[in-house]
C-alpha cells in the first residue's frame, strides 16, 4: 500500500516543476532523474534543463 505522505510529496514535485515551466517559457525541455520519495518528502537528485526562444505569445484578442 502506498503511503499518503510520498503521494502527496511526489504531487508537490509534479505541481511545482510544472509552475516553473509555465513561468519561464524559455524552458525547452526539463529532466528530473531521479526523484527520490519517501515519507519524509521528495528529492531531485539530478535535473537538466535546456533553455531555447520562447515561441511567440499569441495576440490579446486569441487569449
Amino acid at each position: 500500500m502506498t503511503d499518503r505522505r510520498c503521494t502527496s510529496a511526489l504531487e508537490d514535485v509534479i505541481l511545482r516543476i510544472g509552475a516553473v515551466a509555465e513561468a519561464h517559457a524559455e524552458i525547452a525541455e526539463l529532466d528530473a532523474n531521479p526523484v527520490i520519495v519517501s515519507r519524509e518528502g521528495a528529492t531531485i537528485v539530478d535535473a537538466r534543463v535546456r533553455v531555447g526562444v520562447p515561441p511567440p505569445r499569441p495576440p490579446l484578442s486569441a487569449r
